[in-house]
């Protein structure tokens, strides 16, 4: 999913890091502005103040990409 969004965010023209972590290295001190998430985890993530943006296919690039666009747009 992390090259599908980096390429998402090319797309969009919006610069941005794309980095892909374990789900239990997901705190509350996180860093990161927006977390894309599945509805089956989205439970389990401990964002703080990171927006958390659910999808429902980690592989459907137009989900992605539509999905990145509406939280950063």
């Amino acid at each position: 999913m992390a090259r599908l969004a980096e390429r998402a965010l090319a797309e969009l023209e919006i610069q941005g890091t794309v980095q892909a972590v374990a789900l239990g290295d997901i705190d509350s001190s996180s860093p990161a502005q927006l977390i894309l998430a599945t509805e089956d985890i989205v439970s389990s993530l401990h964002t703080g103040r990171s927006q958390v943006v659910v999808i429902k296919t980690v592989t459907d690039f137009t989900e992605i990409r539509e999905a990145l666009a509406q939280a950063l747009g």
